[in-house]
């Protein structure tokens, strides 16, 4: 069903003791022009109430749901369960509002939602977003947004626009940290490529990519309402990011060594780190400050988390324990002892009684946080387990290994209910979906996966190339492309199906700068390995290497007629190739720095050259 097909765009689920304060929003709405589904409205004396509620939810773009302390008594059980297919994130046409009647606090996995706050006193404040969020979504034409059609552009491309299409080439290496937004629909992870990305979970598109850290990304983190993220480095930093702008809103400076772990506390305000100089942080998220340093471990700490009541702390080290803290005070509560080799990860259970924690002594075990007791211990992977997790309702437990597998356990009885194989090198972090439905795991093997929960299969892999795009260019048919990477690689893109056709191996060092022949059956590629190589794109042949420059060569270029190449240099050249002889024709001097780029003229008498700091454009 389209979003233009609902008959209602609100359907309001409420206890029947808070029908007076619904009735007026309602009326509200109405007046305002959203179509809603209001029980009084909808219901006629004879009809049949769960066939009515049914056929209103079925036709309803948005469920809103009103909480209050009567929504979550004897009522709960039935308005819970209108929320599943408004919550489930590959139901991308609804939308689930949870709003807030009183100061009661919201109910179990809703508390990773954002609410309206509906009490007195605030609700003139909260309309104009709420009524706004409730407005069925308008799809902006090119004309609305001032962007002229191309000229000779059909009716059909003029109505719908330009469609995009964007191939991620994912981690340029291992992928250290993976962590589900709050609603399952987008994940962030963090690499050893210095980088932390943010991706669409749907269509497995790299949404965003936050630069900054100058080492090795560790962990990552989601405030509350998904709009920022933490992220922890081997920089010896944390930095605060806006998701929606890509920027750097703060680092966070203070600790010694690397920073292995971060997490957000509920409400985002405040922060905790764990770093390899065996100490743990507090931090206010707002300006930056660090409240508090906890001491007691005697080596790396490798992980933190929040105790839900935000008053309590975890931490696990290489010293084989896990330490429950104050966080008011900065004292240590509790040791946990019991694992053989280094704690390597920690994870809660909902309501912040039990604790799981993974060790490189292969196991996993189950901690009860009030007592420091082990509940039980899980023993199946063939390796050292680097990552845990507890779905939201706590009943099942994720791990990674070394032993290049996740595991799903059933957390009351022990057993390993099912094993998911795919990965070809450790898997450093695992996430369930706040569903339970879904997986996430991140890998040495520079990948991160997907995976359906109940049936083991793997949804989807982030990947592409292992090493940074250093140079692309399109078919002229625009349905494929080419990239150049630092793996020393060379890949031909189908654009349509977002594969990758063909990799072509052979420089010795990072390909920089690729060019199509115009008929688009061969390609050049030129290398910081000081060479140009002619491809033939059907065998992913090596035709021929072109070698005389004295350092890496930065660009290159196609002769209308396929014939000749010229190619740019740090050596502060340009170079014309014959390219079925492979000979150097020519050496054009002239540029005082590097040679970043050079173009051909249509007619190929005349070349355009560029070149770094001097500001010279150089017509030849």
């Amino acid at each position: 069903m389209s979003a233009g097909s609902f008959a209602y765009d609100v359907f309001l689920s409420h206890s029947a003791k808070d029908k007076p304060a619904v009735r007026a929003l309602a009326e509200r709405f109405k007046a305002d022009g959203l179509r809603v589904w209001f029980d009084e409205w909808e219901i006629q004396i004879g009809d049949s109430i769960p066939s009515k509620l049914e056929q209103g939810l079925e036709n309803s773009r948005i469920l809103l749901l009103c909480m209050s302390a009567n929504a979550f008594g004897s009522d709960w059980a039935m308005l819970e369960s209108q929320t599943f297919r408004f919550r489930d994130p590959l139901n991308k046409e609804r939308r689930f509002i949870p709003l807030c009647l009183d100061s009661t606090e919201p109910k179990g996995s809703l508390a990773q939602f954002r609410y309206v706050d509906w009490r007195e006193g605030k609700r003139d404040e909260e309309y104009p977003k709420l009524v706004a969020a409730c407005r069925e979504p308008q799809i902006e034409s090119a004309a609305s947004r001032g962007v002229r059609p191309e000229i000779g552009a059909g009716e059909d491309a003029v109505n719908s626009g330009f469609a995009e299409k964007v191939i991620s080439l994912g981690h340029t290496d291992s992928v250290r940290s993976v962590s589900f937004s709050h609603d399952g629909c987008r994940a962030l992870s963090g690499s050893y490529d210095n980088t932390v990305r943010l991706w669409d979970l749907e269509s497995g598109s790299c949404l965003r990519v936050l630069e900054g850290h100058t080492d090795i990304v560790f962990e990552v983190a989601w405030s509350s309402d998904s709009r920022r993220a933490l992220s922890a480095s081997r920089d010896n930093t944390v930095r605060l990011w806006d998701l929606d702008g890509g920027r750097c809103l703060r680092v966070f400076e203070g600790h010694h060594r690397w920073v292995r772990s971060v997490a957000f506390s509920s409400n985002a305000r405040r922060a905790l780190s764990g770093s390899s100089d065996d100490t743990m942080r507090l931090w206010d998220v707002e300006t930056g400050a660090c409240i508090r340093v906890f001491e007691g471990h005697a080596s790396v700490i490798t992980d933190v988390a929040w105790i839900p009541d935000a008053r309590r702390a975890l931490s696990c080290s290489n010293d084989k324990t896990m330490r429950l803290w104050d966080v008011e005070t900065g004292a240590c509560i509790r040791t946990f002892v019991g694992h053989a080799a280094e704690v390597t990860s920690v994870g809660l259970g909902p309501d912040g009684r039990h604790a799981l924690s993974g060790s490189d002594d292969e196991s996993m075990k189950l901690w009860d946080v009030e007592t420091g007791v082990c509940v039980r211990t899980f023993v199946c992977h063939s390796g050292k387990v680097i990552s845990v997790a507890l779905s939201p309702d706590g009943y099942h437990a994720l791990s990674g290994s070394d032993d290049k597998t996740m595991r799903l356990w059933d957390v009351e009885t022990g057993a390993c209910i099912r094993v998911f194989e795919g990965h070809k090198a450790d898997v450093w972090s695992v996430a369930i979906s706040p569903d339970a439905r879904r997986a996430l795991s991140g890998s040495s093997d520079d990948t991160m996966r997907l995976w359906d929960v109940e049936t083991g299969d793997c949804l989807r892999v982030l990947e592409g190339c292992t090493g940074g795009a250093k140079g692309v260019a399109w078919h002229w048919d625009a349905r494929r492309a080419l990239s150049g990477s630092s793996n020393r690689t060379l890949r031909l893109w189908d654009l349509d199906s977002c594969s990758c056709l063909r990799v072509f191996e052979g420089h010795s060092k990072t390909v920089r700068s690729v060019a199509f022949s115009s008929d688009a059956r061969r390609a050049l590629s030129s290398s910081d390995g000081k060479s140009l190589r002619l491809w033939n794109l059907e065998t992913g042949a090596c035709i021929r290497v072109f070698e005389s420059h004295a350092s890496v060569i930065t660009d290159v270029a196609w002769s209308s007629d396929g014939r000749r190449a010229l190619s740019g240099s740090d050596d502060k050249t340009l170079r014309l190739w014959d390219l079925d002889s492979g000979s150097c024709l020519r050496v054009l001097e002239g540029h005082s720095q590097t040679v970043r780029s050079v173009a051909f003229s249509p007619d190929a008498r005349r070349a355009l050259s560029g070149s770094v700091r001097s500001r010279e454009l150089m017509v030849v």
